[in-house]
């Protein structure tokens, strides 16, 4: 008898054991999709790809590019100095390094993985809970981005309208400059002060007669940058348009379209963004104020073209959504 009530008992921790270890799925809270979640869900041949991908594939997005990304964002930190609130110049390095590494996702991965799934989708039949289901979080994933890249954008329309009030204001710059004379004076009477210089703000005061080794590093930044630009573009003409990719009479022609151009659109614009304002300011002199407002002013406008997109591509997104999930819970 005893023996007996052993056994039960033992079967019921057995019990309690495999339904404390049972997770059931949620909606993920990530912009990639868990990978244990996807391990038994790979589309076929899919493994031997990502084995030969993940060793060069890197941390973060824009990771393999930041250092060449913080020299340019230095030039421009360079051009206001103490000028300038160093918030506002946190601001504007923050907002510039996290949109390239969120247009890095994006072109490199989200949107790449996403036309994966949508033509397996459409060619295998006898899957197609799982695939409706990975088509979601893929749409999920790509919807995500955008919302991470619109308050990037925000920040750096504001940020831009305070660097452009501190250009206005001749008063701050005509104090700095008098700040500027006092410090050289005090450098000459105490040499010894110029070892306790950090290098960043050599770097930055020495904006108009840079070391001979800074154009070879600037031109090598821009080359870097340039071309992670042309990989975004081959990226994103390799894949076929949403239009074609949701191929459905359900589906409005019209959104997908919208959703082409949008995504072309917001291509140009991180590439003038990336590959032509922030080079120029190379070529600007510290002193010429209209000129470093016109780059502003240019950064300024391709930021809100950028959210404008965002806007157009809500509710095409949103349908997308609301027809894979409909989909899944039908299959």
């Amino acid at each position: 008898m005893e023996a007996s009530k052993q056994q039960e008992k033992q079967s019921d921790e057995t019990e309690v054991r495999h339904q404390a270890i049972t997770i059931a799925p949620v909606a993920p809270e990530r912009e990639i999709p868990p990978q244990g979640a996807l391990e038994a869900k790979k589309a076929p041949g899919e493994e031997n790809e990502e084995k030969s991908e993940s060793p060069n594939s890197p941390s973060e997005p824009g990771d393999d590019a930041d250092a060449e990304l913080t020299i340019m964002l230095t030039q421009i930190e360079a051009y206001f100095g103490r000028e300038a609130s160093s918030h506002d110049l946190e601001a504007i390095s923050f907002s510039l390094r996290h949109l390239f590494s969120r247009v890095d996702f994006l072109y490199r991965q989200a949107l790449p993985e996403l036309e994966q799934w949508t033509t397996h989708a459409s060619s295998e039949k006898n899957r197609e809970t799982v695939l409706h289901q990975q088509v979601w979080l893929h749409l999920q994933t790509v919807n995500r981005t955008l919302d991470r890249m619109a308050p990037l954008c925000h920040l750096l329309s504001d940020v831009i309208e305070c660097l452009l009030d501190t250009l206005d204001n001749e008063e701050v710059w005509l104090r700095t400059f008098e700040e500027e004379e006092t410090l050289l004076l005090q450098q000459v009477q105490e040499p010894t002060r110029k070892l306790e210089v950090p290098p960043t703000s050599r770097l930055t005061k020495a904006v108009s007669e840079p070391a001979a080794s800074d154009g070879e590093i600037w031109e090598h930044s821009v080359a870097t940058l340039m071309d992670r630009l042309l990989i975004w573009q081959e990226q994103h003409h390799k894949l076929a348009s949403f239009l074609q990719q949701f191929a459905q009479p359900t589906l409005a022609t019209g959104s997908l379209n919208e959703l082409d151009t949008a995504f072309a659109i917001l291509l140009d614009s991180a590439g003038a963004i990336f590959g032509d304002i922030l080079p120029n300011f190379r070529l600007v002199g510290p002193d010429d104020k209209e000129e470093i407002s016109a780059l502003l002013f240019d950064l300024m406008q391709q930021s809100d073209q950028m959210l404008v997109q965002f806007e157009v591509t809500l509710e095409p997104l949103t349908s997308l959504l609301r027809h894979f999930a409909a989909a899944s819970e039908s299959s």
